[in-house]
């Protein structure tokens, strides 16, 4: 039996966006990032909200019976199910068994400019804890970038129009939905 929602946040999305490194500095943030695995793999998640709801990528968890949440003190947390899921836009809401008791990151809305500083914060290779540095390199629309890529980009089912942020910060298998 697959994950199934319990509910829906759909406002959430509407929100979701760069963490807000002023507000939380890098080992601040870290003490929010959680490594999420599944019976098929793994990947890495946020706390958002409340301490029970974490931000993850779809993918991650798109085809997994049994989801928990591994917390950056070593503690496992089971996922109930998901709160609400948006597979267009490769984001879920996944609501843990328990509270994590960790704080949630503060996000801003407000545009990066090109050549800020950005970290991708996570559990690259199952290396919980881990973090990379790098530089917004450009901000772009689909349709600017659509002509330069394969098709086979499409096939993922994701939606691919609006905002994309080039960066060219380390992000490796184990590094998505952080």
């Amino acid at each position: 039996r697959h994950m199934q929602s319990t509910g829906l946040a759909p406002a959430f999305f509407a929100t979701l966006a760069l963490l807000n490194l002023a507000a939380a500095p890098i080992d601040d943030a870290m003490r929010s990032v959680v490594q999420v695995e599944t019976n098929g793999g793994l990947g890495t998640g946020f706390v958002v909200g409340t301490g029970d709801t974490i931000a993850t990528n779809f993918h991650v968890v798109e085809n997994a019976k049994e989801v928990s949440c591994v917390l950056p003190n070593g503690a496992r947390v089971a996922v109930a199910g998901f709160l609400y899921a948006e597979p267009k836009f490769d984001l879920v809401l996944l609501r843990t068994t328990k509270s994590t008791d960790l704080k949630p990151l503060p996000l801003s809305s407000a545009p990066r400019e090109v050549g800020a500083e950005v970290f991708a914060l996570g559990s690259p290779q199952g290396l919980q804890g881990s973090a990379s540095k790098g530089i917004i390199s450009a901000n772009r629309r689909w349709s600017d970038l659509k002509p330069l890529l394969s098709d086979g980009l499409t096939a993922f089912g994701y939606a691919m129009d609006g905002q994309w942020i080039q960066t060219d910060a380390a992000i490796n298998s184990g590094n998505s939905g952080g």
